[in-house]
C-alpha cells in the first residue's frame, strides 16, 4: 500500500530541498531520492489524521523510524559525509522525538571515541543484537555502506510481512472480541433472568444448564475479574 512522505534533503551543493512523495516505504523513499541525487535527512510519513489501533491505541512507527534512520545513513555515507556529520543531520519524524534523542546521543557516543556499533548497545530497545551485530561487522570488514543497505532491506521486508500477518488477523481478532461482548451480555443479563425463572419450578436442571447458570452467576459476581481478561486479550494482541 503506497503512503505520502514529506522529506527533508540536500542537494550536492549543499542547498536544502523540501518536498513530498508517494511511496510503499521509506527505503524506497530515500532510494527515490538518490536517483534525484539528494541525500535524505528526514523523511517523515504524512498523515491526515491519526491512525488508531482497536480501542484507540496507536499504531506503533518502530520499523518506519530504523528503516528511516538506515537509510539515511547508508546515502550519507555513499555521499562521503563523515558519521558525526551524518548523525547531526538525520532526524525521523517529530523532532523532539524520543528516536532523535537517541541519535544525539550515539553522535555523542561515537564522538567520545566509541564505536557506532557499542554506542548502539546502550539502546536495546532501539537496536536488536541482530541488527548490532550488523554494524559491527560492517565496521570490520570496512562495507558499513552495504550493510546499511542490506539492513534496511531486511527491515523493510519484516514491516511488510509484519503489516500482511497482523491485517489478517485483524478481522478474526473483532469477530472474537464481539462474540465475547455478546457472551458478557448474555451471562451478565439474559441467563440471570431465566435462572430466577427456573428456580421457581424446583425440579433439577440438566448438567449443562446448570453449568451455564453456575458461569453466569460467576459473571455477575465477579465482573471486574471478566473485565480484566477482557483487557488482557485485547492487550496482548496489541503486543503481538
Amino acid at each position: 500500500m503506497s503512503t505520502q512522505f514529506k522529506y527533508r534533503a540536500v542537494t550536492a551543493e549543499g542547498q536544502q530541498r523540501d518536498g513530498v512523495v508517494t511511496a510503499t516505504g521509506p527505503k524506497q523513499v530515500v532510494d527515490m531520492l538518490e536517483k534525484m541525487r539528494l541525500t535524505p535527512i528526514r523523511v517523515t510519513p504524512v498523515k491526515d489524521r491519526p491512525t488508531f489501533w482497536l480501542f484507540g491505541f496507536l499504531k506503533r512507527t518502530d520499523y518506519e523510524q530504523l528503516i528511516i534512520f538506515t537509510s539515511s545513513l547508508s546515502t550519507m555515507n555513499k555521499a562521503g559525509i563523515p558519521l558525526l556529520r551524518a548523525l547531526s543531520l538525520i532526524r525521523v519524524g517529530r523532532p523532539d522525538s524520543r528516536f532523535n534523542h537517541v541519535i544525539d546521543q550515539l553522535r555523542v557516543s561515537v564522538q567520545s571515541g566509541k564505536a557506532l556499533s557499542e554506542a548502539m548497545r546502550d539502546y536495546p530497545e532501539y537496536f536488536s543484537p541482530v541488527y548490532v551485530s550488523g554494524i559491527a561487522a560492517g565496521e570490520e570488514s570496512g562495507q558499513l555502506e552495504h550493510t546499511l543497505d542490506e539492513l534496511a532491506d531486511m527491515l523493510e521486508t519484516e514491516m511488510q510481512i509484519t503489516r500482511q500477518v497482523k491485517s489478517a488477523v485483524r478481522y478474526p481478532f473483532i469477530v472474537v472480541g464481539v462474540i465475547c461482548i455478546a457472551i458478557v451480555v448474555l451471562m451478565t443479563l439474559v441467563i440471570p433472568r431465566f435462572t430466577a425463572f427456573y428456580t421457581t419450578f424446583g425440579a433439577e436442571l440438566p448438567l449443562p444448564t446448570r453449568i451455564i447458570m453456575a458461569v453466569s452467576r460467576f459473571s455477575v459476581h465477579y465482573w471486574p475479574l471478566v473485565l480484566v481478561g477482557l483487557v488482557g486479550l485485547v492487550a496482548g494482541f496489541r503486543r503481538y
